[in-house]
């Protein structure tokens, strides 16, 4: 592993919020409100950290005239599906899973815009829309797995981002690098699972999850 990921990998970890230290279990309201925070962080305060800068640079070789909010919303979409798909690797309970997910993007939407009702359409149609990305790319994540390798390209995933920034984007034709922008997400999405892998035991399941 480069130095390069090492470096991102210990951003992630650091900025990742910390285990409750009491005995209390977390909610799902309040697991909602954890990972809203998390993310609208890495859009807000975190602008120099790893993975922004790469899918600026990324978003910018795709649409030059791309204003800073949509970027910044965009990226916001982006992160916020591979957080959501974290859970979804290691929450084995559809029902929480089906509670949380929409609470979750209606904080970041009542955090974010001030239509929020139309923030959290777009965004859950995002999540949607990523959807049969992710499961092409995860497809080759398990096949680099056994030969532990790190560079994973987030084609698919990074050619959704692309389309969502500009309709007739298409890496057939484009010169876009995605290469850095994948590598950044790698160690996001790393840092991600181990965070969800470590907090699934203080979650609060089954009824009165709330």
């Amino acid at each position: 592993m480069s130095r390069f990921v090492d470096k991102m990998l210990s951003v992630f970890r650091r900025d990742m919020p910390a285990s409750p230290n009491n005995s209390e279990k977390i909610s799902c309201q309040e697991f909602a409100d954890i990972l809203a925070w998390y993310v609208l962080r890495q859009v807000n305060e975190n602008r120099d950290a790893h993975p922004n800068p790469e899918l600026r640079r990324f978003a910018q070789s795709v649409k030059a005239a791309a204003d800073t909010e949509t970027v910044d919303n965009e990226i916001l979409f982006f992160l916020s599906v591979f957080l959501s798909q974290a859970c979804a690797f290691h929450i084995d309970d559809r029902s929480y899973l089906d509670e949380l997910i929409p609470r979750f993007y209606h904080v970041l939407a009542s955090q974010r815009s001030s239509n929020p009702s139309i923030f959290e359409a777009i965004a859950i149609s995002r999540y949607i829309g990523y959807g049969e990305p992710y499961d092409l790319d995860y497809k080759k994540l398990n096949e680099y797995i056994p030969h532990q390798s790190f560079i994973i390209m987030w084609k698919f995933m990074l050619s959704q981002f692309g389309r969502n920034l500009r309709n007739d984007f298409d890496f057939d034709t484009d010169n876009s690098d995605f290469i850095p922008a994948s590598m950044a997400l790698g160690a996001y999405y790393i840092a991600n699972m181990e965070f969800i892998k470590k907090t699934v035991g203080d979650l609060k399941f089954g009824k009165g999850t709330s």
